[in-house]
């Protein structure tokens, strides 16, 4: 009962590295003592015939070797308690900065605890008398649980003017991981780093997924300046970001103008240019025209021209 644990921790080692050495070692190393055992066993046995057991057994030295192998024994127990067995709690407790997982909780009051607590019901639950086949088909079931809730689907729904990879790499979530490991408030405060959004929900859905439902902010049109630079602009004229004319969004009304922008703010040489501007664009917008209206420009008169 000693050598088996230490010989299945050598297995289970190579066994996590990936190695199919795993099994082999555990069988190569466990029969060569289990069959050393028995055959050296026999030689002396035969050899020393029953005054050996009325020579030990009179003396300490079955009890210090009892003493000794269980010792070991248990040592090697708690060692691979501690190294093999892992129960992952990424279940998040709090909010934002404050937020906590339960596994780091739980390792502040001892590390590895919920190793140690999931082996201690595991053997109080065998000395009652439940047969280790069905607590062996318990924890299997309680890992493929565990394994089912882990993030597989990232649905991003809404979006127009950021891609999904662009919501996606914003949220800076990863499948693979526990569904629950993550803050959903703290998923929001990425993505609204944004320009273009609006506003964001974020939901769990069970048992591996988790939806991002984003509103992006509506794009006025697009300012090019006399440098061929391309702007995003709000409806009321206000800077949302730099874009290149290609990348340029198929229903947005191009408006040539002269202005500047400075520290992310929109200048215009007349500022009246700005009233009549945005005052177009929501008529535009109203009547449905921006699908017909390619590009707006003033002349010299500083009329608009639509194209």
């Amino acid at each position: 009962f000693t050598l088996f644990p230490v010989c299945a921790g050598i297995g289970v080692s190579l066994s996590q590295g990936g190695s199919i050495l795993g099994p082999l070692a555990f069988l190569v190393l466990f029969n060569i003592f289990n069959l050393g055992t028995r055959y050296f066993g026999l030689i002396y046995g035969y050899k020393f015939g029953g005054s050996f057991i009325e020579k030990i057994s009179g003396g300490s030295v079955m009890q210090r070797l009892s003493e000794g192998t269980t010792l070991v024994g248990l040592m090697v127990l708690g060692v691979m308690t501690a190294t093999m067995v892992s129960v992952p709690l990424d279940f998040v407790v709090g909010e934002g900065e404050q937020a906590l997982t339960l596994q780091g909780i739980f390792d502040g009051i001892m590390p590895n605890l919920i190793p140690l607590l999931l082996t201690l019901g595991v053997y109080k639950v065998i000395k009652k008398g439940m047969s280790t086949t069905a607590v062996l088909f318990i924890v299997i079931g309680l890992a493929i649980l565990g394994a089912m809730i882990g993030l597989k689907n990232i649905k991003i729904v809404n979006n127009d003017i950021l891609t999904k990879t662009e919501v996606k790499n914003l949220s800076n979530i990863n499948t693979g991981n526990n569904l629950f490991s993550y803050d959903i408030e703290k998923i929001k405060t990425n993505i609204n780093k944004s320009k273009y959004i609006e506003y964001v929900k974020v939901k769990r859905r069970i048992p591996n997924s988790i939806i991002i439902d984003v509103k992006e902010k509506p794009i006025g049109c697009v300012l090019k300046d006399k440098g061929d630079n391309y702007y995003y602009v709000s409806e009321n004229l206000c800077y949302m970001d730099k874009v290149e004319r290609e990348n340029i969004k198929s229903n947005c009304i191009i408006v040539e103008s002269d202005f500047s922008i400075k520290e992310n703010q929109i200048k215009f040489e007349n500022n009246k240019d700005k009233e009549k501007l945005t005052s177009l664009i929501k008529y535009i917008k109203k009547d449905g025209l921006e699908n017909k209206i390619s590009s707006i420009s003033f002349n010299s008169e500083n009329k608009f021209l639509p194209v």
